[in-house]
């Protein structure tokens, strides 16, 4: 499924990347890369409040998992905290 999102992404189909996208996050909700990219494909669409409510869910699976390495998360983190800020300027 990763394959698929990540060619249709690539293709520019972004269409098709969202529904492969929709479903992953919606089976398997324990992964915020789901997440970041369903508000990241949000974001062009101009969904914003999908887009931020995306990022957000991708935030807290970040937040609350205890197993990641405080340092590898920490940036991550960092990253989806810009990319909720920048959703404020739009």
């Amino acid at each position: 499924m990763y394959s698929l999102i990540q060619h249709y992404l690539a293709a520019g189909d972004l269409e098709t990347a969202e529904m492969y996208c929709s479903f992953l996050a919606e089976s398997d909700k324990s992964h915020y890369n789901h997440f970041v990219w369903l508000g990241q494909i949000s974001r062009v669409f101009r969904k914003t409040d999908v887009a931020k409510e995306n990022f957000e869910k991708a935030l807290r699976i970040c937040q609350a998992d205890e197993n990641w390495p405080k340092d590898s998360m920490a940036k991550i983190i960092a990253d989806i905290e810009k990319e909720i800020e920048s959703l404020q300027a739009i």
